[in-house]
């Protein structure tokens, strides 16, 4: 995305695991279409500081279920996030409402 990911805009979340045995990374688009609400400041990407460069934060609009998952993701494998072309996705008043999906704990 190189930095130009904006509020407001939608995302795909891809999450890459490799297994523990080595081989192949398996890669799997987990949430699509998730909003952005804010992208956090960007930095220098050969200084390490502020500048215009790559993001270092996205947040995004997601269930209490959807943020336990990604919060799993970010500690243990690699996520990335996708940016459709504006062409790709309805403007937000033409977005239908997603059905709302049930969390289920492991105990």
């Amino acid at each position: 995305m190189a930095g130009y990911i904006q509020a407001g805009d939608y995302v795909d979340v891809i999450a890459s695991v490799v297994p523990r045995g080595g081989g192949s990374a398996n890669v799997r688009t987990i949430y699509a279409d998730v909003r952005v609400i804010r992208v956090g400041p960007a930095t220098d990407s050969q200084a390490g500081q502020k500048g215009t460069g790559v993001s270092t934060s996205v947040r995004v609009a997601v269930s209490q279920c959807q943020a336990e998952f990604l919060d799993w993701f970010v500690t243990n494998r690699n996520l990335r996030f996708t940016l459709p072309s504006h062409e790709d996705y309805p403007p937000p008043e033409a977005r239908p409402t997603p059905p709302a999906r049930v969390c289920r704990s492991r105990a």
